[in-house]
This record gives structure tokens, sequence and C-alpha cells, in this order.
């Protein structure tokens, strides 16, 4: 379960929890979404895909090459 996963791989879900309730009461419930909380939600959402690129990245860079 969750407990076997680390802090890197579980942090972007704890990120995503707000975004996904937002987006949750826009769709499910009709509340209002204005710009500014969109375009927080695009920051939130492009900072967690960078950071999962920077990490793969890393973990690539450091992986032993193989023959």
């Amino acid at each position: 379960g969750i407990a076997r996963l680390g802090p890197a791989a579980t942090a972007p879900l704890a990120l995503l929890s707000p975004v996904t309730a937002v987006i949750l009461g826009w769709w499910l419930l009709g509340q209002s979404l204005t710009a500014m909380q969109g375009l927080g939600m695009l920051v939130v959402i492009v900072s967690i895909v960078a950071s999962q690129i920077a990490q793969r990245t890393a973990a690539l860079a450091t992986a032993p090459q193989r023959a």
C-alpha cells in the first residue's frame, strides 16, 4: 500500500487533493471558478509535472549504465 511509497511519490498526491476538490465542486456542484483559481490550479499541475520529470531525469542520470 501507500506505506511502501516514499515521500517523493506521495507528495504529488497531497498537492493534487485541493485541485481535485475544486474540480469536483465545479463539475458536480456547479460552484463557480475564478480565473485566479484556474491559474493557481495550472501552476500546481505544472509544478507537479516538472518535479516528476526532474526526478526521472535524475534517476536516469544516476542509474548504472548497461553494456
